[in-house]
């Protein structure tokens, strides 16, 4: 579960969703995310902006300086998530007003940072309990958050699938576990994406381009 953050407030967080299609220069590295944060205090991946465009969209990008550090197909909006960087002193507000008056149908704004939502809770030891009987196909749930303890037993079978969207150093699975298990309770099989790397004070967060990945998984 995760939200943009501020500096001066609470970390908060957001779950949900589904990202296919190929992906195009930077991979995740393990290094930490370089962060900052505007006038607001409204944090963002330094120097980076995400885009929703197409072809012309980057080479708008390109034309400007600027370059497209990756991309990747969005098959649910039928065009691609561009994480896009600015390689000089330029500010990133300045670089995305100019974008979008050279690429008016596109979609843009900063690369702003989630923070997982509340604390992590804890799964009970002891013997499993079994999950609802199902009446019927089961639902299955996406959910974005952190990476997930697979060896843990008491999320059973309910794990259809999971995929890692994150780009940095890894995050603990804890939170996600917890939030996949509750929902395995619930009665629903899941498909969990891990979207959190961490900073480099070792905080885990998560940016707008990984989590639309995420929501387009299996669209």
């Amino acid at each position: 579960h995760s939200s943009p953050t501020r500096r001066s407030s609470d970390r908060s967080g957001s779950s949900a969703g589904s990202g296919a299609g190929d992906t195009t220069g930077a991979a995740a590295s393990g290094r930490a995310l370089e962060i900052t944060s505007d006038r607001v205090g409204r944090e963002s991946r330094a120097g980076e902006l995400v885009v929703i465009g197409d072809q012309a969209t980057a080479a708008a990008a390109q034309r400007l300086g600027l370059v497209v550090a990756e991309k990747q197909g969005m098959a649910s909006l039928g065009g691609e998530v561009l994480r896009i960087t600015v390689p000089d002193a330029r500010s990133v507000e300045s670089v995305l007003a100019e974008l979008k008056a050279a690429a008016p149908d596109t979609t843009a704004d900063l690369n702003t940072i989630y923070r997982p939502a509340g604390g992590a809770g804890s799964i009970a030891t002891g013997p499993a309990q079994s999950r609802p009987a199902a009446r019927g196909p089961r639902s299955v749930v996406g959910v974005i958050d952190t990476a997930i303890d697979r060896g843990q037993p008491l999320l059973g079978k309910a794990i259809i699938e999971t995929r890692s969207f994150a780009q940095g150093g890894a995050e603990s699975p804890l939170h996600g576990t917890v939030v996949a298990y509750l929902t395995a309770q619930a009665g629903a099989d899941v498909m969990a994406a891990d979207v959190f790397a961490l900073d480099r004070s070792g905080q885990p967060a998560a940016g707008a381009d990984a989590i639309a990945r995420a929501l387009d998984w299996r669209s």
